[in-house]
């Protein structure tokens, strides 16, 4: 609960002002458009916010056309014109999860599926579903044992994706058997399996979620450690065999997902190099470096 109150400390409820703003796509030959504020939270200001504030992530637009949303407290809707909806309180009481950090994603079910840093019933984070109408189902509760961490649980999750086989894959920032971050899979009705284990040498602490390729690996990556101490790109096959594809330079820290380009080559955040460390292009092919799995020698941190 103190790590919960600490991350809600962070935020600035008072002056801080999120806007939600539409732009209109032109073809280049247009003068620059002027973005259409469709909502402004917490215009009342104060210390509560009936509509949220600090919305963290993108937006997803639903198969009903309406945009769903979260803020650090809330989960939202919003019509293309404008109009939001609070449509669930995820600090009703804090069992259901508080600051949500990464995009929805809407599964083939129609439900929207999603995550939270903090709370649920150890503190450590949640998943959930909720319908689009609001109704909310925590599927699962990250935790650590009554010892502590670290243990072979991940514990306080990025967001995830659905990928071919219907499951749900992400990853997560602590935790796994050397507390540097895991990745997991999840069923539809909240079972989830640990597939991998981060131990330093292959990355630290995971910032971002996956993408799945079209060879049906899954990519990502770390913000920390590594060959050169700056995070790696990783590939990892649905089920659990990890090969690190890139290290990057001190202080690079990827926190975005990578994205897979019409070409094949995967895209990668902007990197720092070092004389350790040639220059490279910002982009990696999805091809095979140095295989490792779970069993992996772990490296103290």
């Amino acid at each position: 609960m103190k790590r919960i109150v600490t991350a809600l400390g962070k935020l600035n409820w008072g002056a801080g002002v999120a806007v939600l703003a539409l732009c209109a796509a032109t073809s280049m030959a247009l003068p620059a458009q002027t973005p259409t504020t469709l909502h402004t939270f917490c215009q009342g200001g104060g210390q509560v916010c009936r509509d949220g504030v600090n919305p963290p992530v993108a937006l997803v637009q639903s198969t009903n056309g309406e945009f769903y949303g979260t803020t650090a407290a809330t989960v939202f809707k919003i019509t293309p014109s404008g109009t939001l909806t609070t449509i669930h309180d995820l600090c009703s009481d804090c069992a259901d999860g508080i600051i949500s950090n990464a995009t929805l994603i809407q599964a083939t079910n129609g439900d929207f599926y999603g995550t939270t840093t903090f709370g649920g019933a150890s503190g450590e984070g949640t998943v959930f579903k909720i319908t689009q109408s609001g109704a909310l189902t925590t599927l699962y509760s990250f935790a650590c044992p009554p010892g502590g961490c670290p243990d072979s649980l991940p514990v306080e999750p990025n967001g995830m994706i659905q990928a071919a086989d219907g499951e749900f894959y992400g990853t997560t920032v602590r935790g796994g058997n050397s507390f540097a971050g895991a990745v997991f899979k999840m069923a539809a009705g909240g079972t989830l399996t640990t597939l991998y284990s981060f131990d330093g040498s292959d990355g630290y602490g995971p910032l971002a979620a996956l993408v799945q390729a079209a060879n049906g690996d899954l990519y990502g990556t770390t913000s920390e450690e590594g060959s050169y101490g700056g995070g790696t790109v990783f590939k990892i096959t649905p089920k659990g065999t990890l090969t690190t594809l890139y290290s990057f330079a001190p202080k690079a820290s990827p926190s975005v997902p990578t994205a897979q380009a019409r070409s094949a080559p995967l895209s990668s955040p902007p990197m720092e190099t070092s004389s350790e460390q040639p220059t490279v292009a910002a982009a990696i092919a999805p091809t095979r470096v140095a295989a490792r799995s779970s069993k992996s020698p772990r490296v103290a941190r």
